[in-house]
């Protein structure tokens, strides 16, 4: 029941033809965040662009990651830091993510 590693996925959804410009514009932002997180120990981001979806996932490893090497580069470079800690209790970090709107499924 505690709080060890973090894979945030989001997924944005647009009009193949309407929307294409803000789209690669978003995938553009994930390459970004993928090439500063190449050196970031810890922390792991894959991008998905097809014609109408952009997938951003983001996988931060807590026992690995430096906080404060990671956070203002990551941070900087459009990365979502949740401010979670290393074998935090995950009934609390379950509850907060919850009531901010996500969805949290726990991976044993």
């Amino acid at each position: 029941n505690k709080f060890k590693k973090l894979t945030f996925i989001s997924e944005t959804r647009g009009d193949a033809n309407l929307d294409a410009q803000e789209l690669e514009s978003l995938n553009n932002e994930c390459l970004t965040l993928k090439t500063v997180t190449e050196e970031i120990k810890g922390i792991a981001v894959d991008c998905n662009f097809s014609t109408d979806t952009v997938t951003k996932t983001q996988v931060l490893d807590y026992s690995e990651i430096d906080v404060q090497a990671a956070y203002s580069a990551y941070s900087e470079a459009g990365g979502v830091y949740p401010d979670y800690n290393y074998l935090e209790d995950m009934d609390k970090i379950e509850k907060n993510m919850k009531a901010a709107g996500y969805t949290c499924t726990r991976i044993k």
